[in-house]
């Protein structure tokens, strides 16, 4: 009978297998941490965690082949392993799906609404059938799965009482419409911190030029801290776009 085991594998070989092993696991949390987080926009570090997974995969077949010496009982650890990955996304499948229908059936929540999710504000897009796509303040689209959404999701609103007028003015290209134009600062206003839901923004043409124009710009904010956040958010929108 074939040996399961490789028994001729030295005692440096599984040490170097193992830290090996850690190199990767602290390689890959560097990575994450300090380019991925850092670097990549919000919507393409989604993909990271599937290439993570590709790696982990790849290495673990790669360990079996040098622990296991009969073919037969690698062939075996390796759909093990394609099994057990096949089921966990399965799991994570069913479970945005079934949390997607119990988030379709709450009538609060619809296409262009604007919503808090722990750090991202952001206008829903589109309900997908596993994941929610939400537009943040620089335009880009987000997919987020329906069971992280339940449990974090929030409406982001202030008392009237509180609110105040911030009024102020920025100069525009007219690289879009006018209608365009006043969308996208109509949104950077609604996503910016402080800001009362309860009522839309005046946004009125103050000055026409031949490039541009000079857009009064009046807010609703909780208070004077979120004035100059409010400000600066918009400009930043109109410079991304």
């Amino acid at each position: 009978m074939n040996q399961i085991i490789n028994l001729e594998l030295s005692e440096f070989a599984i040490i170097s297998i193992l830290l090996l092993g850690i190199l990767l696991y602290l390689f890959l949390w560097l990575i994450k941490k300090y380019f991925i987080a850092k670097r990549l926009s919000n919507r393409n570090q989604q993909y990271y965690f599937l290439v993570e997974i590709i790696i982990w995969v790849v290495f673990g077949i790669w360990a079996l082949k040098t622990f296991l010496s009969d073919t037969i009982y690698y062939s075996i650890a390796v759909i093990t392993i394609f099994a057990i990955v096949a089921a966990w996304i399965g799991w994570f499948v069913i479970r945005d799906f079934i949390a997607g229908v119990v988030f379709k059936l709450n009538d609060n929540y619809q296409k262009g609404q604007l919503i808090k999710l722990n750090e991202i504000n952001g206008f829903i897009e589109r309900l997908n059938y596993l994941n929610l796509d939400l537009v943040n303040e620089n335009g880009e689209t987000i997919k987020i799965p329906y069971s992280k959404i339940l449990t974090s999701i929030h409406f982001k609103s202030f008392i009237d009482s509180k609110t105040k007028q911030h009024k102020f003015s920025i100069t525009v290209l007219k690289h879009d419409s006018l209608e365009k134009t006043k969308e996208i600062i109509r949104r950077s206003v609604l996503v910016s911190p402080g800001v009362n839901l309860k009522k839309e923004p005046h946004i009125i043409v103050k000055q026409e030029l031949d490039d541009n124009w000079i857009f009064e710009i009046n807010a609703f904010v909780q208070n004077d801290d979120y004035c100059e956040l409010v400000e600066a958010n918009v400009r930043k929108s109109i410079e991304n776009n």
